[in-house]
């Protein structure tokens, strides 16, 4: 594995670990199927990523529910093999809209429940609310134009 692939592949990890999406390792596995579009076994991941293959299978497994991963297999081969999963950015924007609905949702709870004399915080938390509903538009046109352009690009290739 060259220089630039590594680097990416622990950028990765350090960034879904910073962002609490998922584990360190799920990150590095997940810019590893980025970089590699090939089924790879759990033996091949813990190899490459130089991790135990006990935490390639928890984390595949994690990626899989998720839907950013998906579990194959080949012909004869009694291993489970994962690749990157056909659209996984439809996974993000489902974590996207949970993080920023919880968000909502709590903004929202405190600032009915704060006692009547507490009208800056209130303010301050209705200001926090509307941020989070115009996030949560946001994700909804945007997700919407990201499944347009796909549909035009895979229509754009059947027709080559």
């Amino acid at each position: 594995m060259n220089e630039i692939s590594k680097d990416f592949i622990e950028r990765m990890g350090l960034m879904a670990e910073r962002d609490g999406i998922f584990s360190r390792i799920a990150g590095r596995m997940l810019g590893y199927f980025m970089l590699d579009g090939t089924p790879r076994s759990l033996d091949s991941i813990a190899e490459e990523l130089r991790i135990s293959k006990a935490s390639a299978s928890t984390n595949a497994r994690m990626l899989e529910r998720m839907g950013l991963l998906e579990r194959c297999s080949t012909f004869g081969d009694r291993r489970d093999f994962y690749r990157l999963g056909d659209h996984p950015w439809e996974t993000l924007f489902e974590v996207s809209r949970r993080r920023v609905e919880e968000m909502l949702g709590l903004v929202e709870h405190t600032a009915a429940e704060l006692p009547a004399n507490m009208n800056a915080a209130r303010h301050r938390l209705e200001l926090w609310r509307d941020f989070y509903k115009f996030i949560m538009d946001d994700i909804d046109v945007r997700a919407a134009r990201w499944r347009q352009l796909i549909a035009d690009r895979e229509a754009t290739a059947d027709a080559k």
